[in-house]
């Protein structure tokens, strides 16, 4: 009576192991014969991961497609709530993520732990290597772009951090806004360009800058008046070039108060003329 729930175990460790090691003939020859693709024993004791997963992170698009026939769930969560395409996000594993999402895997999953979206994952770990398509397939599948983590960062905020200028451009070119929308203004939490500065991200920040976000803008939650802006931000960390870079694109508005005065100087005042003062002799 034990013998089958032992051979099941058996069938489901083997083809975990098949997977791991990119063995797509001896991943076929276990589902063939009869391993559950989402079963117990084919998942990672340290950290839950199933086939698919771990197919994710460091596999191939055919074996993927083979778990996928065989009715493995491309939303199945591991111990720290990441599904597949969080994890094809974060290895850069464009090839398996464009499959995850021809199955309907789910854009805009939150991790548990910081409530971070594929796209978030993403923005981190961008590579140059067929990056750009993927993330125009995450995006046209509706991935959430302004989505809030657990601290309140867009995707735009953490490729400001990591200074991914090629996500940065994609995002904005889709219409992420550089100061962030109205609910992190009214979390206290910094806006992409704030980050940008804040973390010396020259790339982003004159990117973001170029882009119509807001130098000068005192952000919330930062109490001392010189750095209460993405500018004070960036002089107060010593990131001087950074503080070069973004002001160039905008004129500050003390400064364009003070060089509007100086030019209309002489002009709206009228001409006197000095008078001369006749000497009276002695």
């Amino acid at each position: 009576m034990c013998e089958v729930p032992v051979v099941q175990g058996l069938l489901e460790q083997w083809l975990f192991d098949a997977v791991r090691n990119h063995d797509l003939e001896d991943a076929k020859l276990r589902l063939r014969q009869g391993a559950a693709v989402d079963g117990v024993q084919a998942r990672a004791p340290e950290n839950g991961r199933t086939a698919l997963h771990e197919t994710a992170a460091c596999g191939t698009a055919d074996i993927a497609r083979q778990l996928l026939e065989a009715g493995a769930d491309p939303n199945a969560r591991d111990t720290g709530g990441k599904t597949p395409l969080h994890w094809a996000c974060r290895e850069a594993n464009h090839e398996v993520g464009a499959v995850l999402l021809a199955a309907n895997a789910d854009p805009n999953a939150a991790t548990d732990d910081n409530a971070w979206s594929p796209l978030h994952f993403l923005a981190q770990h961008w590579t140059q290597d067929g990056g750009a398509a993927f993330a125009e397939a995450l995006i046209h599948a509706g991935a959430d772009f302004e989505k809030l983590s657990a601290l309140d960062e867009t995707p735009l905020a953490i490729s400001a951090r990591y200074d991914n200028e090629c996500v940065a451009r994609l995002l904005v070119s889709h219409g992420a806004t550089p100061d962030g929308d109205g609910r992190i203004r009214l979390s206290g939490a910094l806006p992409p360009l704030a980050v940008a500065a804040y973390s010396g991200s020259s790339n982003v920040a004159r990117l973001l800058a170029e882009s119509g976000g807001h130098v000068f803008e005192r952000c919330q939650g930062l109490r001392a008046a010189s750095t209460a802006s993405a500018l004070g931000l960036a002089r107060a960390h010593g990131h001087n070039r950074i503080a070069l870079a973004i002001r160039g694109p905008v004129a500050s508005p003390s400064q364009a108060a003070v060089g509007k005065l100086r030019s209309s100087k002489g002009k709206d005042r009228p001409h006197r003329r000095r008078r001369r003062h006749r000497r009276t002799p002695c």
